[in-house]
């Protein structure tokens, strides 16, 4: 999944907790926000990719 330019794998971030996904990219993308929107824009990427993941999931 691509977002602000910046592709993230779906299967590697679902394998992840929010907190080490957060703290794992927070000094790497998007460096010229404030730390405080960065971490505010990952977790909502964070959201996304696993609510939208069926991954370990039956689906519908």
């Amino acid at each position: 999944m691509r977002i602000n330019g910046v592709t993230f794998i779906e299967s590697e971030v679902a394998k992840l907790s929010l907190d080490e996904f957060v703290a794992q990219n927070i000094d790497v993308f998007w460096k010229d926000i404030s730390r405080e929107r960065r971490k505010s824009r990952l977790v909502s990427v964070y959201n996304r990719i696993i609510n939208n993941s069926n991954l370990g999931g039956g689906g519908d």
